[in-house]
């Protein structure tokens, strides 16, 4: 299972390496100026776009569905009508894709930011300053 795609510059042990004892600076563009001009709309916001929508249906179904089923029942005068999340049927299999989905992607994207950050002159990752 021999891989000869080359190795990135940060990965790679016979990149040159910066003379030790010398003062260099490295300009980095930003990952979001980054994203903007190389990668299309659907592809830069998608992932946002899932967490909001998650984020947004798990609100509903356990915090405002079952706060607003009193206020329900006292409209249409029955009584006893007790909420079931929607979300936890079948074993909760909504939340465990959901949790796939965007665990999955966001170590995708760490790893796209890492590549990325990785491109610059020297080879290494940039000092973030954290």
């Amino acid at each position: 299972m021999a891989d000869d795609a080359p190795l990135p510059g940060f990965l790679d042990p016979n990149a040159p390496k910066p003379p030790p004892n010398t003062t260099s600076t490295v300009v980095v563009k930003s990952s979001t100026e980054s994203n903007i001009q190389e990668e299309s709309w659907y592809t830069s916001r998608w992932r946002p776009t899932a967490a909001y929508t998650y984020l947004l249906i798990c609100l509903f179904d356990f915090l405002l569905a079952p706060l607003g089923m009193p206020f329900i029942s006292m409209i249409t005068h029955t009584t006893n009508v007790v909420w079931v999340p929607l979300t936890t049927t079948g074993g909760s299999i909504f939340h465990l894709s959901f949790g796939a989905i965007i665990g999955i992607s966001a170590y995708g994207r760490t790893r796209e930011k890492i590549a990325y950050d990785g491109d610059n002159e020297h080879g290494t990752p940039p000092n973030r300053g954290g």
